[in-house]
């Protein structure tokens, strides 16, 4: 047992001396070779000035491109519009390197001076579309929607140029692009506006022609349902005269029940809601001090409401209660909130307002005046 265990100390001795007697030759074999090792090392810094003294620099230009989607909708979940994005860009990325932008780019690099043409001085000029796109590079981060552009060049503002010229021809693309699919689109509803305006015209003097014909027909012994226009006009005027009267009598009735309840004293407040069919709401509205605008402002609030409790949905899923973003939110919902409240608050204190004398006389004005119109057209 005492030998097995002292046999492995006696193993890392011995490999411990091995390589302290090779570390000392070595140092040995240095110091009597010390004028050779010198003048290698000499002559290796020697080459490495020469070769940083006479290398040709190379500097390299980049440019960012942000690609965003403009349909992006609000109730949309961030996550299906990142997905969209991250499958369009390396299309977008392509597209750098398509003949058309490369082309554009080309030209654009001709009509810079001489001095940054440096890359390109001993290419002939069929050969640089290919040139430039060995040289530049088009590649995207992960999950962002920023492609990088760079292009390396013997000199920096040739190599900005360069970066310059195809970033613009790609903007020059994409606007050519989408500019010639609107214009598409509108050729394409403009022609069949004019097929349907032609169509129009065409049934247009079909009834004028009917029309026209029917003026000298009269009440036909084989089809009973054929009718003079004339005794056509006439049931229509009748037809018109007997609405005129119910809506005069319905006129009436809502004025006597109105002269009633002031006769025994009822709160003419619960009236509103018969009235205001009667006399219309914007007339009611304007008499009892109220903006006739009030309903279109209070929709407006509403759907602002609406988008921003959307809109703080989505970013609650993404940001923290603190955020400047869900706080700015939050505070456009109470200020909404707030304005509908007090809103509503004031038309009850102007309705409040209003004195037991002036609403009964201010409300049988209107249905009086009314009435006035309905006997005028009757």
């Amino acid at each position: 047992m005492n030998d097995s265990e002292t046999t492995p100390v006696a193993d890392d001795a011995h490999d411990t001396q091995d390589v302290l007697h090779a570390c000392l030759r070595f140092v040995r074999v240095v110091r009597y070779r010390k004028i050779y090792v010198i003048a290698a090392l000499l002559v290796t810094t020697a080459l490495g000035t020469v070769y940083y003294a006479t290398a040709t620099r190379v500097y390299q230009a980049s440019a960012d491109v942000l690609v965003l989607q403009s349909s992006e909708g609000v109730f949309q979940s961030s996550s299906s519009v990142d997905d969209r994005s991250q499958a369009l860009i390396p299309t977008y990325e392509r597209l750098f390197f398509s003949s058309p932008v490369l082309k554009s780019a080309v030209e654009q690099i001709r009509e810079l001076p001489v001095d940054l043409l440096v890359d390109f001085q001993r290419i002939p000029a069929a050969d640089w579309e290919g040139a430039l796109r060995k040289k530049m590079t088009a590649k995207s981060a992960k999950r962002t929607n920023v492609i990088e552009v760079t292009c390396p060049s013997k000199s920096p503002e040739a190599a900005e140029a360069v970066v310059s010229a195809v970033v613009q021809s790609y903007l020059e693309f994409m606007e050519k692009n989408h500019k010639d699919v609107s214009a598409e689109i509108a050729t394409i509803l403009d022609r069949e506006r004019k097929d349907v305006d032609q169509e129009l015209d065409r049934k247009q003097r079909e009834l004028l022609e009917l029309q026209h014909r029917l003026r000298t027909l009269g009440l036909s012994d084989g089809d009973a349902k054929t009718v003079d226009p004339i005794v056509q006009r006439v049931l229509s005027l009748n037809d018109a005269l007997i609405t005129a009267q119910k809506d005069r009598v319905s006129l009436e009735a809502t004025l006597s029940a109105l002269q009633a309840a002031i006769r025994t004293g009822g709160d003419l407040r619960e009236h509103l809601t018969i009235i205001e069919p009667t006399v219309g709401r914007d007339l009611l509205a304007l008499t009892l001090g109220l903006s006739p605008d009030s309903k279109g402002v209070l929709d407006n609030m509403e759907r602002r409401l609406m988008d921003d409790r959307a809109k703080l949905e989505m970013l609650s899923s993404q940001l923290g209660p603190a955020h400047p973003q869900i706080l700015e939110v939050n505070n456009s919902i109470r200020s909404g909130e707030r304005f509908l409240a007090d809103y509503q608050l004031n038309a009850m204190e102007r309705l409040n307002s209003v004195s037991e004398g002036q609403l009964p006389e201010m409300l049988v004005s209107l249905v009086q005046e009314k009435i006035a119109r309905a006997w005028a057209f009757e």
